[in-house]
């Protein structure tokens, strides 16, 4: 081979293997953000088993964002890095809060962002994880 077939050679070799890997990387994506939950109907019994292990009667403002971190990572995993959430979960969510479905908006939009900054959410996000896996 010349200089200019093996820079070809080289150059296609070099991109067959990233894309090769962008595709594994792809099917590990969709294998992790596939949901453990489907039925939107569980969402208000799931919210209120939650609520009893708090020992809270109603969501308060980090709860809520606790929650939809929970019900996202359950329902739409791939929603928690800002992937559109399946269609009726954001009205669930705010019927279960007695909120607009633009304020279970902001609610998601914060999910990664404490998860990330605060130990104590993680702490919660697991804790109720771990006692909701009882239910489902």
């Amino acid at each position: 081979m010349g200089m200019e077939q093996d820079y070809y050679h080289n150059e296609i070799t070099q991109k067959i293997g990233r894309m090769s890997d962008l595709l594994e990387k792809v099917h590990e994506y969709k294998g992790l953000s596939k949901p453990r939950l489907t039925d939107l109907e569980a969402v208000p019994e799931l919210a209120s088993l939650y609520l009893d292990h708090l020992g809270m009667g109603e969501f308060k403002t980090n709860e809520r964002i606790s929650f939809v971190f929970i019900v996202l990572y359950l329902y739409s995993p791939a929603s928690l890095l800002g992937q559109k959430m399946p269609v009726g979960l954001r009205g669930t969510l705010a019927d279960v809060f007695g909120v607009s479905v633009g304020q279970v908006s902001v609610y998601a939009g914060r999910c990664l962002f404490f998860y990330e900054v605060y130990a104590w959410f993680r702490q919660n996000i697991c804790d109720g994880l771990n006692f909701l896996a009882k239910f489902i």
